[in-house]
């Protein structure tokens, strides 16, 4: 039967783990479930097969968080501004989302006007540079431009 003593012993493992992924968000159950697998692993630990007990409880403790953290899905929702498809003015039915089309449109410089309508129609960005006459990091400049103007467009709608 493991201590508590041992148990403390090694819980710094579970803290560095956490801090050096940055998991701030449910840290508590992320601790928990890592040190009930401590408890777990300490016992399973053969000395001839792993030089330390402490590497390791960080290396299957490690793992662990990983397993952890793909079957929780926790994936953030991003948005490619050069693949979300955009409607054509004409289909839009309702005034208010042509309207703000529209501005969002009129934020934009000619070229970056000129990448939207390629980037819509399905070119490649390579393809979008022979077509505007520019360089590959030109055109790289103006879907960057794009996305940062687009972002900050929907945040001022928010507040």
């Amino acid at each position: 039967m493991l201590k508590k003593d041992e148990l403390e012993q090694y819980q710094y493992i579970i803290h560095h783990l956490l801090h050096r992924y940055n998991i701030t968000y449910d840290y508590d159950e992320f601790f928990q479930l890592l040190l009930i697998r401590l408890w777990q692993l300490i016992p399973q630990y053969n000395p001839t097969l792993s030089p330390s007990l402490s590497s390791y409880l960080y290396n299957r403790l490690r793992y662990y968080l990983f397993d952890l953290l793909r079957s929780a899905d926790r994936q953030i929702t991003t948005y490619d501004i050069a693949h979300t498809q955009i409607q054509s003015l004409d289909s839009i039915n309702n005034t208010e989302s042509q309207i703000l089309l529209e501005q969002f449109l009129s934020i934009l410089n000619p070229n970056e006007q000129r990448w939207m309508q390629l980037a819509y129609l399905g070119y490649k960005q390579y393809e979008i540079a022979h077509q505007m006459n520019r360089s590959l990091s030109s055109v790289k400049l103006y879907k960057k431009s794009v996305k940062d103007k687009f972002f900050s467009y929907l945040n001022c709608g928010k507040e």
